[in-house]
């Protein structure tokens, strides 16, 4: 498995990918309609966007394969700020998200920063309990807005990047 920075010219595979996770882990947040329909418009826009030089979006691949991406927001109020992180349902249990996690600590290591957070809706309980074992803390619940629905996430924070970086190139 290679992470690397995924071109503006991949990104209908990040929509996808986008969109076979949500609708996998958000069945019962997102409406129906919503992902069964308007989410392929709505994050086909969303991926075409020139998301600027404040962003880093990467992807976990075996080959020509995208097994999943993340994109950080480094102007985000609060610090660096994971925006996404998902992985395709096939590659799930392969270690795609947790080295995709480790890329971006070591990459704000470099960049001199000290912590990096995301939000995660509260129902989604396969990721809290993915990010918490990689050393996230828990903090409040926040009301967030995704493509218009609102709905109840905690905020995830980690204040250690260099033990999260390591966590990409176990130690002998």
């Amino acid at each position: 498995m290679d992470i690397r920075p995924i071109d503006p010219s991949k990104r209908p595979l990040v929509r996808d990918i986008q969109i076979a996770s949500w609708r996998h882990a958000y069945t019962d947040v997102l409406p129906a309609s919503f992902l069964d329909g308007d989410i392929e418009d709505v994050l086909g826009v969303h991926w075409t966007r020139d998301l600027g030089d404040n962003w880093i979006v990467t992807g976990a691949w075996e080959g020509d394969d995208l097994l999943g991406f993340a994109a950080l927001d480094l102007t985000h109020d609060g610090g660096p700020y994971i925006d996404n992180l998902h992985v395709s349902p096939k590659a799930y249990r392969r270690g795609a998200g947790r080295a995709m996690m480790a890329d971006m600590a070591r990459r704000l290591v470099e960049r001199g920063e000290s912590s990096i957070w995301l939000t995660v809706v509260c129902t989604n309980k396969r990721a809290v309990s993915f990010y918490e074992a990689i050393g996230a803390k828990r903090g409040e619940i926040r009301i967030e807005t995704m493509f218009g629905i609102q709905t109840e996430a905690f905020a995830m924070r980690w204040d250690d990047l260099q033990a999260l970086a390591a966590l990409g190139h176990p130690q002998p």
